[in-house]
């Protein structure tokens, strides 16, 4: 479950029950300062931390996710859009699963899906797409219609890292 508080029309505070028993609380009054609080929050299971990029216009939920998922355990990169994310991926490191919003300025989740599944060092990124449309987007790996439960987005992010590190694995053996 998650509910967002709005206080003067604008976003406060996102609250989401991550697991049972597991609650936690986003202070989004303002973008990067957070106030969190959580109660038995289980750690990744990884060799090493598993890179993760959030792609959304929206900084307060952006920066919240990515705060999430650093307390997680996951290295996390962001950007506003999809251009920026492009210009942002690491090509000697890439992340391993990328959030994308679809409906974006400059360039949108769709056209980022469509670049990443053309480059052939980008293409085996797994890709979550996030939107408030119900259309599941072709080339995306996982879809979450907004708004959606923070603890199945968090379960599809360490499947999908996993994956990736099960199929780099059998690569290597090769």
């Amino acid at each position: 479950m998650v509910a967002l508080q709005t206080r003067a029309g604008c976003a406060s505070s996102l609250t989401s029950i991550v697991d049972p028993g597991e609650k936690l609380t986003v202070d989004i009054t303002s973008v990067g300062s957070f106030a969190m609080s959580l109660s038995r929050l289980p750690a990744i299971v990884a060799d090493a931390p598993r890179r993760v990029m959030v792609v959304d216009d929206e900084p307060d939920l952006r920066d919240g996710l990515m705060a999430l998922l650093r307390i997680k355990g996951y290295s996390v990169t962001g950007a506003g859009d999809g251009s920026e994310a492009l210009r942002r991926i690491d090509r000697s490191a890439p992340p391993e699963v990328i959030i994308l919003d679809l409906v974006m300025p400059v360039m949108s989740g769709s056209e980022m899906l469509a670049q990443l599944r053309k480059d052939p060092a980008l293409r085996g990124i797994y890709v979550i797409v996030v939107s408030a449309t119900d259309r599941p987007v072709s080339g995306a790996d996982a879809f979450f219609q907004k708004p959606y439960t923070v603890s199945a987005l968090l379960a599809k992010v360490q499947q999908l890292c996993l994956a990736h590190t099960s199929m780099a694995k059998l690569t290597a053996r090769r």
